[in-house]
Parts: C-alpha cells; structure tokens; sequence
C-alpha cells in the first residue's frame, strides 16, 4: 500500500510539475525539491519498466546512483559489508581464492560499483597478489570520500563509466569484481558488450560476481534478462550471456536469504 501510495504521488507531481519532471529527466535530483523529485524518479522509473522501455528505465537507474540516493545507500545498509560479504557471501572468496592460486598471471583488481571501497580493500588485502587495485563508481561524492579515507593506501578510484575505464586501459591480467548488486542495472545488451569487450580488451581475465537475482527467475530455462522487485532493476541469466561471450563457469552457487543471489566466479 505504502509503495502504490508513493507511486500515485509520483505519478501526480509529474503530470502537475513539469518543470520539476525536466529536472529529474536531465538527472538533476539533488537540491531543491529532492523529496519530490525522488517520487517523480520513482514513477518514471516504474512506469519505464511497465512500457518495457529498457533505455529509459537503464537511464533512471543510473540517475539513481549518481544522486545523492545512491551515495546514502552505503550508510543505509552498514550490514552490507560485515553480515553479507564476510558472512552470507564469503563461500565466492574462499573458492576465489583457489582460482587465483592457479592464476598468478592475474595481478590487477578491478571493482565496478565500489560504493564505499570496503570490498576493494579486503580484497586488496587478502589477495597480495595485485600490485594494482582501482574502484569504480558513479557515484562522484562516494569517490571523493574514498580518496580522503583510503589517501594513506594503494588503492585508486575513479568516477565513471566502465566501459570507458576499460577502453583506456592497456594491459591484460584483470579480476573484474562485482559485489553486492550492480550488473543488475545494466541492461541485458549492455551486460553481453561488457562480457564480451571485456574479454577480448585484456585476456588473460577473470570475473567474479555476486549479483541478485528474482525470486521466480527459472535458471534452467530463462535466458533473457527482465525487471524486477521494487527498483526494477534487471536480472539477469548471467550463466547464459558469459558462455555465450565465450567465458568458462569455474564457480556458481546460488543462496536464498532475504533476496536470492547469485556468486559466480568464470575465467577467459
């Protein structure tokens, strides 16, 4: 009810305040007025996904992430890193960490979607094999706070797009890491570039990833991506897009707790 009440509130203001709709259209969220245009993002995202308009609903949720919204997460959800990554999701390190064994051609870390650098770090920690580790992110406010916090260690960040990082990058001997939920707002499109770029920019390359997953997605027989839950974000059939980018599946499991998720790790 509380969710159908803010989407009607959404749904209003976009059609009463035009002005405010433009702003959020052109990602302006933060400021004046954020309250209101946070239900009006809300709808528009909603109504994105109902259409089955995919570049509108990925541009959506990107706005999210880039907004103050997506820097608030990080202190919204502080059990994301202790009872999820080093509890729940620690099964994909431990089995990472007999993957890189056999892989010491593998020397440099990756995090896209490195919100508050926890992950990146641990990671960088556990694993001295990287001589480089570099966090990814949005979000520009999250990558200045991680350059004050983590100014005294070897860990680099930047803001920005992925596909654009990589682009520019030379050099082969990559773990590209997703933790936590962040694939799940590319499109299923923009997922296959990015297995498939990625794979042929710098081989030899590994992936590992922990993404979430819908309730009633059938693994077995789905292999198309689609919304869902409240954000309508994407799940996705990440097994199908890697194989079919030409990636071997060294590691799958799949929990379900609160949300379903899936850990994976796979090797080019």
């Amino acid at each position: 009810m509380k969710q159908q009440l803010k989407c009607l509130a959404g749904s209003v203001l976009h059609h009463l305040a035009p002005r405010l709709s433009r702003e959020v259209d052109q990602g302006q969220i933060d400021g004046r007025h954020e309250r209101l245009k946070r239900l009006i993002a809300d709808y528009q995202t909603g109504r994105a996904a109902a259409s089955g308009d995919l570049t509108s609903l990925r541009e959506r949720l990107a706005s999210y992430w880039q907004s103050s919204r997506g820097d608030e997460f990080y202190d919204a959800y502080p059990q994301r890193f202790q009872e999820w990554f080093l509890g729940h999701h620690y099964s994909v390190i431990e089995a990472l960490a007999g993957e890189l064994e056999k892989r010491p051609e593998i020397h440099r870390l990756i995090e896209v979607g490195c919100g508050d650098g926890k992950v990146l770090s641990h990671l960088s920690e556990r694993f001295p094999q990287f001589n480089a580790a570099t966090g990814i992110d949005l979000n520009e406010k999250i990558i200045a706070r991680n350059r004050e916090v983590y100014r005294e260690t070897r860990l680099r960040f930047e803001s920005g797009d992925l596909h654009e990082y990589l682009q520019a990058y030379q050099g082969s001997g990559i773990l590209l890491v997703s933790y936590g939920g962040v694939l799940e707002y590319l499109t299923e499109i923009e997922l296959e570039d990015l297995f498939t770029s990625f794979r042929n920019l710098a081989n030899p390359v590994m992936l590992m990833l922990v993404e979430p997953i819908a309730a009633d997605y059938d693994l077995e027989k789905e292999t198309q991506s689609r919304p869902h839950g409240i954000e309508k974000s994407f799940s996705h059939p990440h097994r199908h897009l890697l194989e079919q980018a030409g990636w071997t599946i060294t590691y799958e499991e799949v929990q379900q707790r609160e949300h379903r998720w899936m850990l994976m790790i796979a090797s080019a």
